[in-house]
């Protein structure tokens, strides 16, 4: 076996003359062509796979975060729920006096969440009566009060 390669360069040499190049010679154009080709595909490949790494270690971290909240409101009480309330209502452009008050009314539990309903049912169906009882307190005052200037 002969192990004598010929190498092409930009001009077409005698043993071109019909275009084609003979066996055993290597076609450096093509060869170069043909790399750069394969270049570009790896670092197309390569930039796709950090990409893909990087995205998900992007989303492992938000999930960890994520996950991490859920822990925090699950144990942390009313106050951090109303905190985390107000916090995910700015954020959404809504009232955080209102998100705070439902952060912290869905941190209660169910008995008092039913005490707090039947207090605010109570002073509803009561406000007519604690209206009349707060007029009857001010006549009684304004007669005590007539009385005593009328006495002196």
């Amino acid at each position: 076996m002969d192990s004598t390669v010929t190498f092409v360069t930009t001009k077409p040499g005698p043993q071109e003359s019909n275009g084609h190049v003979p066996p055993g010679t290597v076609d450096l154009r093509r060869d170069v062509s043909h790399a750069g080709d394969r270049l570009r595909s790896s670092l197309r490949a390569l930039l796709r796979d950090l990409l893909d790494a990087g995205f998900g270690l992007a989303l492992d971290t938000v999930e960890r975060l994520a996950h991490s909240l859920d822990e925090i409101r699950a144990r942390g009480g009313v106050g951090i729920n109303a905190l985390i309330g107000a916090a995910g209502a700015k954020l959404a452009g809504r009232s955080p006096v209102l998100g705070a008050l439902a952060g912290a009314f869905g941190a209660l539990s169910t008995g008092m969440k039913w005490a707090i309903f039947l207090i605010v049912l109570l002073a509803v169906l009561l406000l007519p009566v604690t209206v009349v009882l707060l007029l009857l307190a001010l006549i009684v005052l304004a007669i005590v009060v007539a009385v005593r200037l009328s006495s002196r």
